[in-house]
């Protein structure tokens, strides 16, 4: 136990801990394309249109239904995007982004930056531009 446990028991209160599970898990994601519209800006509908197709080569039309990854922002320019997922889903969103590898008959990269159930933990918007 830390110091302020036993501070705090020997002042007589009784040491509370609540443990509570992120309903939600934030990923920072980065999209990197091959061919000719290397530079093409990204933007929403490619996010949302990239994740629906990894999740269909994975697990098919009836399993992507499954999962529902939200898209909450996507930095065009830098290519990257904050996706939100349900906290059971990500090992297999996760996964499926790892293993794709072409999008409209382009070769296709996703990382995971990062993920964290805490929004605040990933950059914020201003330090991405």
């Amino acid at each position: 136990e830390g110091e302020s446990g036993e501070a705090a028991e020997q002042i007589g209160w009784p040491r509370t801990e609540i443990l509570v599970r992120a309903q939600r898990v934030y990923m920072l994601l980065k999209l990197e394309f091959g061919g000719p519209d290397e530079d093409a800006e990204l933007t929403k509908l490619t996010v949302s249109a990239l994740l629906l197709q990894a999740l269909q080569q994975m697990f098919g039309r009836v399993g992507s239904g499954r999962y529902d990854p939200k898209i909450l922002r996507v930095f065009g320019k830098k290519s990257l995007a904050i996706v939100s997922v349900n906290h059971w889903d990500v090992v297999p969103v996760w996964g499926a982004l790892t293993m794709f590898g072409s999008f409209r008959e382009r070769s296709c990269r996703v990382l995971v930056l990062q993920a964290s159930p805490f929004l605040s933990s990933l950059p914020s918007a201003m330090s991405l531009r």
